[in-house]
């Protein structure tokens, strides 16, 4: 029996009733992540909102809330004093967005309803599928005929890969950077196609919308480029006209946010493309094809960070694989069709601004949307499908491609919703294995007054989360919190007096990527003799690797070791009391694999213990 068209089905099932199953499958898929509660940023935003105690001197205003490192010296000191970044901190390091929309977003979520953190994950759902709503309307608008533009919306909207960006209620700027710039993709084609003037006003403020709800609507720039160059109509200068109210928008608010000091330094985890261009050159020649083939196919780029050089040659060699599979099925409407070159050169560039940080499927909201109808036309092309109402173009239906297009479709339009609502439903772990953690710190009477050093923790921000925690929940706040170091790695704490230690990290106390955050040693290496003083201790780097990262460091406390703070160490389970070692003896703290770690945090926020 012969299987029916895919556009046989979806005529028989009606285009309205489609759309709505679609935009209702997109707001059901992510429910799961309701019972999410809050975690990291989250509880930033609402110690911001709520001007919470403990956190005196470093206010700011609700709409600067995705500043999280502060930008004047002051302020960056305060910081670190309190324990809200770690001692290893350079003096310029910066990670602040200016992201006012998507901030005006939670500051609604933490007035109107700041201790119920189901409603704050649902205004997330409800803006995903608003943005599913707008794509399907995009796709509609681009040339797609409507079955397939249905197909192309239902693997979107069932993308696990979007799952993060709904289920922490931080990743909402995402969101809203992706629908503003689809709305501005919309009211653009709009105002090109159909000489609407009013989209053409409209098309460039929603530009700056999205901008000003994340740095990640950049991307829109991509499409914008890539519709000039293959559907825009006319000569090459009516094409470049046409780009000029965006270039403008640009322009203004890359000059604002200068201005006004936002921007990342010093951190691993983020560069400044202009600043350092041959490590963001080396980004783009790996961040695009894992993140494209993580879209089209799996595995999450986001392992890039865990692997080996061999495990890292081996996953680029598979994304390369998987995009050439996927543009050797696309290749006969490659050649004939502009609207699949529209997507693929508009994705292309719209990956480029994402490939500042490291590689994440998560970062792929608007870049998806061209990648995904890439991935369509390819499933329909080696199923034998026609994909343009011209009945010369048809792709060969050869039953290998037939066999690798029903793979795709299987795994794109069945498992991926299945991994989007367990990853949904998975989110809530994170904030019970953090809630275990802070309950373990000290929490008696007069707790404002207390130091606690943590000795050793897996991850920097395990340490650096609990006075922002504490601060959000209105619940006493330690005076300080230091982190001596952070990694898995094995390390020795030798007490050399009373009030006198030396941490021993022989891989290097800034480890990728548990303790990088805060610090890119390649930038800013660490020189034998530098000191950092704090309010109760003056820490000294006594060596160095080759690339400047600290070996032995001294840490002097002005008073001893047993009076001058509650000292906790990570045991996998909670932040246990640490036992200070003898004067002239040491402690040692063994390595931890990943699979160790991971199964510590599994089991610690499922509530097991050992």
């Amino acid at each position: 029996m012969k299987t029916p068209r895919i556009e046989t089905i979806a005529h028989g099932l009606g285009q309205r009733r489609i759309r709505w199953l679609i935009v209702v499958l997109a707001l059901v898929l992510p429910l799961p992540s309701l019972g999410g509660g809050m975690i990291a940023d989250d509880h930033h935003f609402r110690m911001l909102v709520r001007d919470a105690p403990g956190m005196s001197g470093l206010s700011q205003s609700p709409l600067d809330m995705f500043n999280f490192t502060g930008m004047n010296p002051a302020n960056k000191a305060a910081r670190k004093a309190r324990g809200l970044s770690v001692w290893w901190t350079p003096p310029d390091m910066q990670i602040a967005f200016w992201r006012p929309v998507s901030a005006l977003t939670h500051w609604l979520d933490n007035t109107a309803w700041p201790e119920h953190a189901w409603l704050m994950h649902l205004h997330n759902v409800l803006w995903y599928g608003i943005l599913v709503a707008a794509v399907l309307l995009l796709y509609r608008r681009i040339g797609m005929p409507p079955w397939l533009a249905a197909l192309a919306a239902l693997l979107y909207a069932v993308d696990d890969a979007h799952a993060i960006p709904i289920a922490w209620i931080a990743g909402r700027n995402a969101l809203l950077s992706g629908l503003f710039g689809v709305l501005c993709l919309l009211a653009h084609d709009a105002w090109r196609r159909q000489n609407k003037r009013v989209a053409g006003v409209v098309a460039p403020v929603l530009f700056a919308l999205g901008l000003l709800s994340a740095e990640a609507a950049a991307a829109t720039g991509g499409f914008l480029l890539a519709y000039a160059v293959f559907m825009e109509p006319g000569g090459r200068w009516k094409r470049a006209a046409s780009l000029i109210p965006y270039v403008c928008v640009g322009i203004l608010w890359r000059v604002l946010y200068k201005y006004l000091g936002y921007g990342v330094a010093a951190s691993h985890l983020y560069l400044e493309p202009m600043e350092q261009p041959l490590a963001y050159l080396k980004n783009v020649l790996t961040n695009i094809p894992l993140m494209l083939s993580g879209q089209f196919a799996f595995p999450d780029p986001t392992m890039w960070l865990v692997l080996n050089t061999t495990g890292r040659i081996a996953l680029l060699a598979w994304a390369l694989v998987v995009i050439a599979t996927v543009l050797w099925l696309l290749w006969p409407g490659l050649k004939r069709e502009r609207e699949i070159r529209f997507w693929l050169a508009g994705t292309l560039v719209a990956m480029a601004p994402f490939c500042a940080t490291w590689p994440q499927n998560r970062l792929m909201i608007l870049p998806g949307i061209g990648a995904l109808a890439l991935l369509t036309r390819a499933i329909v092309s080696g199923m034998g499908h026609n994909q343009s109402e011209s009945p010369e173009f048809r792709s060969h239906n050869t039953r290998w491609k037939r066999n690798v297009a029903v793979v795709l479709l299987v795994f794109n339009a069945l498992v991926a919703p299945l991994m989007f609502a367990g990853a949904s439903a998975a989110v809530r772990l994170a904030p019970a294995y953090m809630a275990r953690l802070d309950k373990s710190m000290p929490a008696t009477q007069g707790v404002e007054e207390t130091n606690v050093v943590i000795v050793s923790a897996p991850v920097d921000v395990f340490a650096v989360s609990i006075p922002i925690r504490r601060s959000s929940k209105r619940e006493p706040v330690p005076r300080s919190v230091l982190l001596l170091r952070g990694g898995l790695a094995s390390a020795d704490i030798f007490r050399v007096d009373s009030h006198t230690i030396i941490v021993t990290t022989p891989e290097g106390l800034v480890e990728q990527p548990w303790s990088m955050m805060f610090r890119n040693v390649d930038t800013h290496p660490f020189r034998v003799g530098e000191t950092v003083r704090l309010d109760a201790v003056e820490i000294t780097v006594l060596s160095v690797t080759p690339r400047g990262n600290p070996i032995e460091t001294r840490f002097r406390f002005d008073q001893p070791l047993e009076k001058v703070a509650e000292w906790r160490i990570w045991d996998g389970d909670r932040f246990a009391p640490f036992a200070l070692p003898q004067v002239g003896d040491s402690a040692q703290i063994p390595p931890r694999g990943l699979r160790e770690f991971a199964r510590a945090v599994l089991r610690g926020s499922l509530g097991l213990t050992e």
